[in-house]
């Protein structure tokens, strides 16, 4: 039987410990808030850097657009951070998001023939630098086709400390033009040129 000195003792050591994992918890939480507004303020500086670069208005999905249209695509685009050497998209996924890097540079390879040992090697075929997209193509052949959604034919690996990019997905783009803010006619169009160039099978 514990005399009444124990007693107040494990009182007091529960009382410790819930203060300790009260403060653990109002770290936990403070950190979590700060991580929060740090990504909050990545994201609305990226979607500033995009909308002040103009740079939307060159790639032929959003060229029609007029400058209200334009803001309402910026202020539906997603925003992701990436750390050196993490892979944004890899050969063979689902293909169904369009991105824009904002911050830093990625590197693009390709699996290419078999090497020694019949390994597959991966062969750099391209950059992409900050304010560059990739994934136009396959965001409108998702669209098109969101059944048979294409398989991505490259592999965009983070080349700086820290990329940032905003990304579109196809279901974004069909909410863009049920909302009227992108004509699906405008889409469809494109989607026929780049097949005409071969740039979509």
């Amino acid at each position: 039987m514990q005399q009444e000195g124990e007693v107040e003792a494990e009182a007091a050591a529960v009382l410790r410990a819930g203060d300790n994992d009260a403060r653990r918890l109002r770290a936990r939480l403070a950190r979590q808030q700060t991580e929060h507004a740090g990504l909050t303020a990545a994201r609305l500086l990226a979607r500033n850097k995009l909308r002040d670069s103009k740079r939307l208005s060159n790639i032929d999905l959003f060229a029609e657009l007029d400058e209200d249209a334009l803001s309402r695509v910026i202020d539906a685009l997603t925003h992701a951070r990436y750390l050196r050497g993490s892979t944004v998209v890899a050969q063979g996924e689902v293909a169904d998001s369009f991105f824009i890097v904002t911050h830093g540079q990625c590197t693009v390879t390709a699996r290419g023939g078999a090497g020694g040992g019949g390994k597959f090697e991966e062969v750099v075929i391209g950059k992409v630098q900050e304010l560059e997209h990739f994934g136009e193509a396959a965001i409108l052949r998702a669209f098109l086709t969101p059944a048979a959604a294409p398989l991505r034919d490259a592999t965009v690996v983070a080349d700086s400390d820290e990329v940032h990019v905003l990304c579109l997905s196809a279901q974004g783009l069909v909410q863009l033009i049920d909302a009227g803010v992108i004509d699906g006619r405008t889409a469809k169009k494109i989607v026929s040129k780049a097949r005409a160039r071969g740039e979509i099978v």
